[in-house]
């Protein structure tokens, strides 16, 4: 019995100190969310509203709300961009992030608030807004 805990200890250790460094990097820089007029935007991004194509909520509406990520499907350029500075919004690997997306999407961290749901509504306004060359209708504060 004891070879098998040793095994299970060499292969949980990385997983552990990988999984530890990844909730220790959320609490110790929130990347929290602006949105404005130019964009959207965290300590370490900047998104304008053209660069933006597509917003929704990941994995869905329905999930947990410390589960939801807001998914901005964004043009080539901005991608590359900000790829490297969304890594541990990533999703990948496991669904934790560390690892650069490989998709054109950017994700915001998980359990924001207001939570994505509340912001969906905001930042699709704010796209169709920017596509049809008006500003956005001010919300109450």
């Amino acid at each position: 019995m004891m070879v098998w805990l040793r095994i299970l200890t060499i292969v949980g250790l990385p997983l552990a100190g990988f999984s530890a460094w990844f909730y220790l990097q959320g609490a110790r820089r929130p990347q929290h969310v602006r949105i404005d007029e130019g964009g959207i935007s965290t300590p370490d991004w900047t998104l304008g509203w053209m660069e933006i194509r597509e917003a929704s909520v990941l994995p869905d509406p329905s999930a947990r709300p410390h589960k939801q990520q807001l998914a901005l499907l964004v043009t080539d350029e901005a991608f590359v961009r900000v790829r490297e500075a969304n890594r541990w919004q990533s999703g990948r690997p496991f669904q934790m992030g560390g690892l650069p997306a490989t998709v054109p999407i950017v994700r915001t961290q998980g359990d924001t608030r207001p939570s994505p749901v509340e912001l969906l509504p905001q930042v699709q306004e704010h796209l169709q807004a920017a596509r049809e060359g008006r500003r956005p209708p001010r919300r109450p504060s």
